[in-house]
């Protein structure tokens, strides 16, 4: 369970294998710095140029990752609507869904995403299984 100050809400990363990539689809840009773009061209063994021209669009003065043709998902959404580049993945991906707009709308965070819970909700279910087991404990269950 992951908890960041300033968030009215936890994430829990197991859902990810649950959820089919919902935070990988729709409308919006993952922006990629030089350093990102470098780290996954690596990653697939290929030259920064052809890398860009094969999965980067320009939007304004920057660089994001193309979407897969003509639906919304991210282009390195693989079929069984995993990551494929995970453990490279830009940081606007590794730092969902932390981002300052759900600071503002932890709303925003809990329509979009299986593994966001409410603090409160987090804490007292886990509150609740401490006290259970302790009560197993304390009458040899």
């Amino acid at each position: 369970m992951i908890q960041k100050d300033g968030f009215d809400f936890v994430f829990d990363e197991s859902k990810c294998k649950e959820c089919g990539g919902k935070c990988c689809i729709g409308d919006g840009y993952v922006f990629l710095e030089i350093y990102e773009a470098q780290k996954i061209a690596q990653y697939l063994n290929m030259s920064l140029e052809d890398f860009g021209m094969q999965y980067l669009r320009k939007v304004g003065t920057r660089y994001a990752l193309k979407e897969n043709g003509d639906n919304p998902d991210c282009i390195f959404l693989d079929s069984n609507r995993q990551c494929s580049i995970y453990e490279c993945r830009p940081k606007n991906c590794a730092s969902f869904p932390f981002w300052d707009i759900f600071k503002k709308n932890p709303q925003g965070a809990f329509r979009e995403c299986i593994g966001v819970l409410k603090k409160s909700s987090f804490f007292f279910k886990h509150l609740h299984i401490r006290i259970i087991q302790r009560i197993k404990v304390v009458n040899g269950i």
